[in-house]
Parts: structure tokens; C-alpha cells; sequence
């Protein structure tokens, strides 16, 4: 994870804006289908990570960065 070193060892929870709705159920849902999303849960979960699902058309500084 790029980011991991910005966001560990802060005291406050990091928002994760995503306009990936397959990613927002893979991180409300408890259980792992796959070990893939295991190790995606894994990892972020010693992280305070919040994901949020954001529609692209709304998300304007993930457009601004991407450009």
C-alpha cells in the first residue's frame, strides 16, 4: 500500500473515498470470500480506515488528483 506510511501512527481514523462499490462491501462484510479480500482485510485492519463509497460524477478531488 502506497499510502500506508501517510496514515500509521496517527490517532485519527482515515476516510477512503471510493467510487469502487465492489471495494466498500468487501470492507462492511466480515467474512472473506476469497483470500484476496482476506488479505485486503488483513491489512487494513491494523489501520483506522473508514471506506466510503463516493459516485464518481461527486467525487471532484479524486478527478482534480487524476489529472
Amino acid at each position: 500500500m502506497k499510502f500506508k506510511p501517510f496514515i500509521t501512527g496517527n490517532n485519527y481514523e482515515t476516510i477512503l473515498y471510493t467510487d469502487h462499490k465492489p471495494l466498500v462491501y468487501i470492507f462492511k462484510n466480515k467474512e472473506p470470500s476469497s483470500a484476496r479480500h482476506f488479505k485486503w482485510i488483513s491489512e487494513f485492519s491494523i489501520l483506522k480506515v473508514k471506506v466510503l463509497y463516493e459516485e464518481g460524477k461527486n467525487n471532484f478531488v479524486a478527478d482534480a488528483l487524476s489529472r
